[in-house]
């Protein structure tokens, strides 16, 4: 949850001083610690520095976060105040959500999530699309139903990423309760 709560730092920001007084480090998002608040990010020149995010108010990462998530390894700029090292605006280039797919358009896909909510993203030619971590698929593979794991990029909502399980919610319990009345 700590990371959802990161990726809306990150989207939303607290800029008080002026691009002058801030400073850019861009790094790899390497620990999130619930408890602290603590962020560990492996900056670009191989150091690894902690930031604290203990200050932020929930309702304000629910509003920049929406339904997006952060995940270890992911890539992000934060941007800390030269005078104190306050942290003043974080960003994350994309973010994760899981869920199944609710819908198909001619060049997006909408997902619901675990918490029932709807993400649609756009399916580009960059876009990887991966059934069962096994092949590389079309976007004509994908169908409703299917539980799926995004990554997409936050600001254009393109995903980058479908990872697809190729059976559906309702195909997987009505095949189980099928095989137990043959059994």
């Amino acid at each position: 949850m700590f990371g959802a709560i990161l990726a809306v730092v990150m989207l939303v920001g607290v800029t008080g001083c002026t691009a002058g007084e801030m400073q850019a480090l861009q790094g790899t998002l390497q620990n999130v610690d619930s408890v602290s608040g603590n962020v560990t990010v492996t900056l670009k020149d191989g150091t690894t520095k902690t930031f604290n995010f203990t200050d932020v108010k929930v309702e304000t990462i629910r509003q920049a976060l929406g339904n997006a998530s952060l995940a270890i390894g992911d890539q992000v700029t934060i941007k800390v105040n030269k005078n104190d090292g306050d942290v003043e605006e974080v960003d994350v280039e994309k973010a994760e959500v899981d869920g199944v797919i609710k819908s198909l358009g001619t060049d997006n896909v909408t997902i619901t999530t675990d918490k029932n909510e709807d993400v649609t993203l756009k399916v580009t030619s960059e876009t990887v699309i991966r059934i069962e971590d096994e092949r590389t698929a079309a976007f004509t593979d994908l169908q409703v139903g299917q539980k799926v794991e995004a990554e997409y990029n936050v600001s254009t909502m393109d995903a980058l990423k479908l990872k697809v399980d190729n059976d559906k919610d309702e195909a997987d319990g009505a095949n189980n309760d099928e095989q137990e009345d043959r059994d």
